[in-house]
């Protein structure tokens, strides 16, 4: 009887051992878990909306959609508005170029679904990047203008002005300078396609225009690929939001440890 019971701990003893767990499934990406790989973004198809829907109300629709965006990292959100605009602008490599300067990953090749570097998922409507096949356009009102309110309306009165921006140059990069002084500002100052770098001392009185035109003047210079730059190929970006010509560079707050993107349109 005991060689019984010494033979029952033996094979006790050999079903001991724990049995090894099951493999764990994949997670989805998360703050840690980096997503796949980026895919270069696309030129959009118009989308089916569902409903007619006027210029207006597509406007409408994309500000709502980005004024209340409140999870995910709020630059992000403002670098993925600016990729966006430049698809509805049909603009693919400028695009593209704000894409890769964030760092941002789009798996499958559109603004649908975005990742940053931390792996945070950023989900972007259709209609934010692309246009509905039902949109409607509809007729401009013409509105008469008058001749007898102090000259408003005729374009030659000394009426308010008001609305109407009046700056020494224009989109296409007409006559600018002078202006600067004020307060020398020190800018980073990045040009892609081509990841050229630049440091820009400019005076904190001139506006975007002006860093534009410098730019044209002294950046081939300092860079020689910069060569043949015009203000009308750039596109400035800081902090992911596009800067107006008009804004002036000392209310743009610029972080002279930030770089100052600009982004050349295709010739």
């Amino acid at each position: 009887m005991g060689c019984g019971a010494s033979n029952a701990n033996t094979v006790s003893n050999i079903r001991t051992p724990a049995v090894a767990s099951s493999p764990q499934p994949r997670r989805a990406p998360t703050a840690v878990n980096t997503p796949m790989a980026s895919q270069p973004v696309t030129l959009p198809l118009p989308f089916r909306h569902g409903a007619s829907i006027t210029q207006g109300e597509l406007n409408n629709m994309r500000t709502e959609f980005w004024t209340t965006r409140v999870e995910g990292n709020h630059q992000m959100w403002q670098t993925i508005r600016s990729a966006c605009e430049a698809l509805l602008e049909e603009d693919v490599g400028l695009a593209n170029a704000i894409i890769d300067a964030a760092s941002l990953i789009t798996p499958n090749g559109t603004m649908e679904i975005v990742y940053d570097e931390r792996g945070q998922q950023y989900k972007v409507p259709q209609y934010a990047y692309t246009r509905p096949m039902e949109l409607v356009t509809q007729p401009v009102m013409q509105v008469p203008s008058s001749s007898g309110a102090g000259g408003e309306g005729n374009g030659t009165g000394s009426g308010s002005g008001k609305g109407v921006l009046t700056t020494a140059t224009s989109a296409n990069g007409a006559p600018l300078p002078p202006a600067p002084g004020g307060t020398p500002l020190r800018l980073r100052v990045r040009v892609n396609p081509g990841d050229h770098n630049l440091n820009v001392t400019i005076g904190s009185n001139g506006t975007i225009a002006h860093l534009k035109h410098h730019l044209v003047e002294q950046g081939p210079a300092e860079n020689p690929a910069l060569q043949g730059i015009t203000v009308a190929r750039q596109r400035i970006i800081y902090m992911g939001k596009q800067l107006p010509d008009n804004l002036k560079l000392g209310d743009a707050k610029f972080d002279e440890t930030k770089v100052v993107q600009v982004f050349l349109k295709p010739v």
